[in-house]
């Protein structure tokens, strides 16, 4: 893809704090083991806002925020908290949410049931999220250890 250097740190630094605005959010909502009624949902949806509000005063995470902002918009405007479509999204938070989005789908979460990294592809809508999946079930491209950012199972976690 190309990212390198501050931009590729600014990416890590969003998809580590994508969610710190879940510190905002009231444990009776971000652990609630049930469907989230409508209510809760306009709640948990302000996590995108609050993680902005909280990173865009810290000079060096000011590309973080953009990315913590907008890592719940969708490429059909569908998204939130600002609707967001296409190149409206800011390129880091583009990147960051199809990974989220093949997250959610292959990690058990309290509201679904994970597939496989392939069938996380087929089921998806998003064109992105297929070509990235396409894409490494044939080996189109390798996974180099070049910068700091590690991953684990995120079990349990709350999208």
């Amino acid at each position: 893809m190309g990212i390198k250097d501050a931009a590729l740190v600014q990416i890590e630094h969003g998809a580590l704090l994508h969610d710190i605005g879940k510190l905002k959010i009231p444990d009776s909502i971000l652990w609630k083991p049930a469907k989230l009624n409508d209510d809760e949902w306009q709640t948990m949806r302000r996590h995108a806002e609050y993680g902005y509000q909280f990173l865009s005063n810290v000079e060096f995470l000011k590309g973080a925020a953009e990315i913590v902002y907008s890592h719940h918009e969708k490429f059909d405007g569908s998204g939130y908290p600002r609707r967001l479509r296409g190149d409206q999204i800011p390129f880091g938070a583009r990147v960051f949410m199809v990974v989220d989005t093949v997250d959610a789908m292959i990690y058990k979460r309290p509201y679904n049931t994970p597939v496989s990294f392939d069938e996380a592809g087929r089921k998806s809508g998003d064109a992105p999220v297929r070509s990235l999946t396409r894409m490494w079930s044939n080996r189109r491209w390798s996974i180099y250890a070049t910068t700091s950012l590690s991953t684990s199972n995120n079990s349990g976690a709350v999208a």
